[in-house]
């Protein structure tokens, strides 16, 4: 109020337009004008009596318009209770559909997780396996080709064995046909003694 006077704002000595405080004769005037629009009355009597009959039935009028303004505010205010229950239980659903969403999207991600972990498993587990294999074959491997060395080595072996052998015999049968010719010489030399003498002997007993 201090702010209205220093302003210097006329204030109004009349209560502002407000259906809560509007007089009871203020939805009279305008029916009954509505109602009296062109006739015409010889006198006051006349004007009374229409006024009461109109003004009886004006407060019923007005009682039905009243209950049924009352009645599609009930209606109206039902309705958007309704539709804010609707509202909230569909903002509720919402939430628990985007709940469930989100529970099926962090188990599925869970899911993956899982899977990726067991396929990681299987894949180290093949590459472990592999290793192992790779490690067996090698051995495998290494130990055939020491045992081939073996082989080859005890068939070098023989082979130089045989050729050793082979040698020893060729020497024994070279001794051997050096000591035959050496018996044919010797025979040879004794018969030829045998003959010289036998020819001394003659000479001897031919003389």
């Amino acid at each position: 109020m201090a702010t209205i006077h220093e302003c210097s704002i006329g204030i109004l000595q009349h209560p502002p337009y407000c259906p809560d405080l509007v007089p009871s004769h203020f939805h009279l005037f305008p029916n009954l004008k509505k109602a009296l629009d062109g006739t015409h009355f010889s006198c006051n009597d006349d004007v009374i009596a229409v006024v009461e009959n109109l003004s009886g039935h004006n407060h019923k009028t007005l009682r039905r318009q009243h209950n049924d303004k009352t009645l599609r505010r009930q209606h109206n205010d039902k309705t958007f209770r309704r539709q804010h229950n609707d509202k909230t239980f569909g903002r509720q659903h919402n939430h628990k559909t985007f709940s469930l969403q989100h529970n099926d999207k962090t188990f599925g991600r869970q899911h993956n997780d899982k899977t990726f972990r067991r396929q990681h498993n299987h894949k180290t587990f093949r590459l472990q396996h592999n290793d192992k294999t790779f490690g067996q074959q090698h051995k495998e491997k290494t130990f055939r080709r020491q045992h081939n060395h073996k082989t080859f080595r005890l068939q070098h072996n023989d082979k130089t064995f045989g050729r050793q052998y082979n040698h020893k015999t060729f020497r024994r049968q070279h001794n051997d046909k050096t000591f035959g010719r050496r018996h044919n010489d010797k025979t040879f030399r004794l018969q030829h003694n045998d003959k010289t003498f036998g020819r001394q002997h003659n000479d001897k007993t031919f003389g």
